[in-house]
């Protein structure tokens, strides 16, 4: 902000571009505002590397002389003036688009309890004892356990966004984000690589949620040291969160994206009404969750989120829009453009959500033999459906029990046919950091052992 005189009324930074934009004459634009303040804790090979706290404010403009459009994007609020040039130069030098243009304000419910103001008060010394605290329970659980890196960022946000055709919206959230990586060693046995994400958008609580994070992360990180091979076979896999998501919970983001069906990149042309996955399978976008970091109220382009049905039963449901892809079929944006600052709105899926079929344990005794996958490293394609990788962190399952860590073992398999093998989700989840995903068992998936 800045005041020419004392007394004078101060020009925020929306004020300042809009009677820029005004001198210019542009027809429509679109003024995207990012603030944010965080502290950050970050340790490497159990030891304290960084300790700072810091803050910004970013602007993104869009602007629009008829159907050109230009954008442009800036955290040095003293080029102001830059930022509006360089934008309606870009404007002027682009081609014509019949789809661009801003949305039509609708009304936004605002998603409750996002922020909280003790997030924000968090000092850096509280941050660092969160750190510690975090980095010291696995060791406390087994002095076999080395953390290779642990983070807490602490972090406070705002988004504004405001247009030429009257929108103007706020938004505030907090969120204590953390993660620790690391692996255990024993004489010359060493575990798999292994870690831990999660969060809140509160301080309260927070140290139970570390704590059991962690504990899980070190538990699971000694039930790997003395992996062996097993025989390859076809069969039953149990997917964690994590791989789940690298599997298929992010193909499928990129399946329904309208973009890669309008440019017939996604093989799901024409598939909306279609039997996709098996009938346990229903994908919901959820991000109106009150108290989940996931959660926001209103997309890149200040169109309201929604809940949004995906798959339903295994049945593809729609595909998911932001207002240039929604115009392009004559319809209305589903409320998925993504984006900050520093880009134009794209399209993604907020906070996905699987519906529950069984406790994990009733999963367990469904699989007379089987893997579990805690990490898969590979290669996914959404585009051919094939994935193919190594299996991290993996046991061998047999009559429902954990039996031995595995070692130099892969699956294999195609995105869309094992997507009509799955044949259970777990009642418990996990933060990813994709989303807070459930445990999925899918048949008939190829694992090939050494």
């Amino acid at each position: 902000m800045q005041s020419e005189n004392r007394g004078e009324k101060v020009m925020t930074i929306e004020d300042r571009i809009m009677k820029l934009l005004k001198e210019k004459n542009v027809d429509e634009a679109e003024i995207f505002i990012e603030k944010e303040r965080k502290k950050r804790v970050f340790f490497e090979k159990n030891e304290l590397k960084t300790l700072n706290q810091d803050e910004y404010t970013g602007v993104g403009l869009r602007v629009f002389l008829g159907k050109k459009q230009g954008f442009a994007h800036t955290n040095d609020l003293s080029k102001i003036g830059e930022l509006v040039e360089e934008a309606v130069n870009l404007a002027r030098n682009s081609q014509e688009d019949p789809y661009v243009g801003l949305p039509d304000p609708e009304e936004v419910e605002m998603v409750e309890d996002l922020y909280h103001e003790d997030v924000e008060k968090t000092t850096l010394e509280d941050t660092l004892c969160l750190g510690k605290h975090l980095v010291g329970i696995p060791r406390k659980v087994d002095s076999r356990i080395n953390i290779d890196s642990a983070e807490i960022v602490v972090s406070s946000r705002e988004k504004r966004i405001l247009n030429t055709k009257g929108l103007s919206l706020t938004e505030r959230k907090s969120t204590v984000r953390y993660f620790v990586m690391g692996m255990a060693v024993e004489g010359e046995k060493v575990s798999s690589f292994d870690y831990r994400v999660g969060g809140d958008v509160k301080i309260e609580g927070i140290e139970d949620k570390i704590k059991e994070s962690a504990e899980s992360f070190a538990k699971d990180i000694l039930k790997t040291l003395g992996a062996k091979t097993c025989e390859s076979f076809k069969g039953s896999v149990l997917l964690s969160p994590d791989a789940f998501a690298m599997i298929f919970a992010m193909p499928i983001s990129s399946l329904v994206n309208a973009e890669s069906v309008q440019e017939r990149r996604s093989p799901w042309v024409g598939k909306v009404g279609e039997k996709v996955a098996s009938d346990v399978l229903t994908f919901i976008d959820e991000p109106r969750k009150p108290s989940s970091i996931f959660s926001t109220s209103f997309d890149r382009e200040g169109v309201p989120t929604r809940r949004t049905v995906i798959i339903e039963n295994g049945v593809l449901k729609t595909y998911i829009y932001n207002t240039y892809t929604a115009r392009k079929e004559n319809r209305k944006s589903t409320g998925h453009a993504s984006g900050w600052y520093r880009t134009m709105p794209s399209i993604s899926v907020i906070s996905p959500s699987f519906v529950s079929t069984l406790p994990l344990k009733k999963i367990f005794e469904k699989i007379d033999k089987g893997i579990y996958v805690r990490r898969f490293s590979g290669n996914v394609n959404p585009v051919s459906g094939v994935f193919s990788g190594t299996v991290k962190g993996g046991r061998f399952i047999e009559k429902g029990e954990e039996t031995f860590p595995l070692i130099g073992t892969m699956i294999s398999g195609s995105i869309f046919e094992s997507l009509k093998k799955i044949t259970a989700v777990s009642e418990e989840k996990e933060i990813t950091s994709f989303g807070e995903l459930p445990y999925v068992l899918v048949e008939d998936v190829s694992v090939v052992s050494k």
